[in-house]
Parts: structure tokens; C-alpha cells; sequence
């Protein structure tokens, strides 16, 4: 389960939005920390931190993404209405 919390992250990271390869890498350090000392503690604090991560990324990139339909959903309307006309 770590594993696949750390290749999310890592999916996080690889992604180019600005300012937030520090806070993909941070987790992703103290995974690996944590991991490598046994400490089940350092791993259990990061759980949420990762959680938190994965949701600012979601929030970015619905951001950044529904101007992107609405500008799209515009274009396509003004092609329909200018073929009534």
C-alpha cells in the first residue's frame, strides 16, 4: 500500500504545476524515510499528508481544466449557432 501511495506521489511529482514539486517530494522523502528506519510512526504521519497532496493536486488541475471545456463547450456553441443562420 506505501507503494503505491509513493508511485502516486511520484506521478505528482513527475507532473509540470508550478510550486509543487516541493510538496510532492517532501512526502515522498519521509515515505522513504520511514520505510528505510522501520519507523511506523514516520510513515503513519505521512499518510495524511499524503492525502492532502493528492487533493490540492485534484483541485489544481480541475482548475486548470474547466476553462478549458467551458472555452471548448463556447467554441462549439458559436459553430452550431452561426450553421442556423
Amino acid at each position: 500500500m506505501i507503494g503505491l501511495v509513493c508511485l502516486v506521489l511520484a506521478v505528482i511529482l513527475f507532473l509540470r504545476i508550478p510550486m509543487s514539486n516541493m510538496l510532492s517530494g517532501f512526502p515522498l522523502s519521509l515515505f522513504a524515510l520511514g520505510t528505510l528506519e522501520r519507523d511506523g510512526f514516520a510513515v503513519l504521519f505521512e499518510w495524511p499528508a499524503s492525502i492532502v497532496r493528492a487533493l490540492l493536486v485534484a483541485g489544481v488541475l480541475s482548475g486548470l481544466a474547466k476553462p478549458v471545456f467551458f472555452n471548448t463547450q463556447n467554441a462549439v456553441g458559436l459553430c452550431t449557432n452561426w450553421r442556423r443562420h
